[in-house]
Order: C-alpha cells, then sequence, then structure tokens
C-alpha cells in the first residue's frame, strides 16, 4: 500500500463566518511565506514538505481526509491501533 501518511504541519483556523477577502488575505501570505528561502532552506533541512498542500476551502479539506484514511489503514495494517 501506498501511503502519503499527512503530518498537517501548520495550519491555521479561524471563525466560520470569516469574510472572503480576509481568507484570501491569509491564504496569500502563507503562500508567501512558504516560498520564501529561510522557509525552504528550514523545510528541506527538516524534511518538511508542504508546496503544494491546499490552505483553504474544500481542497484543504479534502486533502486531510485523505491523509487521516490513509493514516488509519497504514495503523491497521501495521497492527498498532488502540485496543
Amino acid at each position: 500500500m501506498k501511503s502519503n501518511v499527512i503530518v498537517p504541519g501548520l495550519m491555521m483556523a479561524g471563525q466560520k463566518e470569516l469574510p472572503e477577502p480576509i481568507v484570501k488575505k491569509l491564504a496569500g501570505i502563507i503562500d508567501l511565506a512558504r516560498k520564501a528561502p529561510a522557509f525552504q532552506k528550514f523545510a528541506q533541512e527538516n524534511y518538511f514538505v508542504q508546496d503544494n498542500v491546499p490552505v483553504v476551502g474544500q481542497a484543504l479539506q479534502d486533502y486531510l481526509n485523505t491523509g487521516y484514511r490513509e493514516t488509519g489503514e497504514l495503523i491497521r495494517k501495521l497492527g498498532i491501533e488502540k485496543k
């Protein structure tokens, strides 16, 4: 079984009614920050890969749900689930 085992990493949460312009601005800032040379260096040195991880909306939800599912499958396959 191929698994990407997702570690959520750096995330922010806000109230459900957060205005769309603010969400877009925050998402843009996160995107700029993770493209910064200092962050890229940190990421490479620490095996922290999040270049293509969505940061908002349904795409993020789908990404996380896939990771949770794959991680659960791996845990069951390894026989290390909590009893």
